[in-house]
């Protein structure tokens, strides 16, 4: 009886320590550059990113005819490539001058692949096939190229 007692309350631990690591977390970053104002949300569960949301606001104000063209000619290619990868909503909205494009990226394995493959989601200092981000590791990964985590 006393062996079967021990087991169970074994069991029992492992599932509270184990609920307890899968915590809710979400990290903001930002970055500023030449009139671009980047915000990246990252949604985490324990360390494990789940999902990111990218919100670039782009300042035109200073742009002539011919760049904002060409930056619409931009936008209108990420709508098409982005529209192609199951799961990741894009979307693009002009409004005075400015240029709102907001990508949420789930990070789901699959995804991650696709997004990782072409050139979408720059992953660094990792070797073989990435599966899951780390938010430890991509705090640390922006904070050194120049982003900024709020508080």
């Amino acid at each position: 009886m006393k062996k079967v007692l021990k087991v169970i309350l074994a069991l029992g631990l492992v599932f509270i320590m184990a609920g307890c690591g899968s915590k809710a977390q979400t990290a903001t970053f930002n970055y500023s550059s030449n009139g671009v104002d980047v915000k990246m949300v990252a949604d985490a569960e324990g360390d494990t990113i789940i999902k990111l949301t990218q919100t670039s606001t782009i300042n035109t104000k200073n742009f002539n005819s011919s760049q904002i063209k060409q930056l619409k000619k931009v936008v209108e290619e990420s709508k098409d490539t982005y529209k192609n990868i199951k799961g990741i909503t894009y979307k693009a909205e002009e409004s005075g001058d400015k240029i709102v494009e907001t990508i949420i990226i789930p990070t789901d394995e699959e995804t991650l692949k696709t997004v990782i493959s072409k050139g979408l989601l720059p992953v660094t200092g990792s070797s073989g096939e990435v599966t899951k981000l780390s938010l430890d590791k991509t705090k640390e990964s922006l904070q050194k190229a120049g982003w900024t985590l709020e508080e």
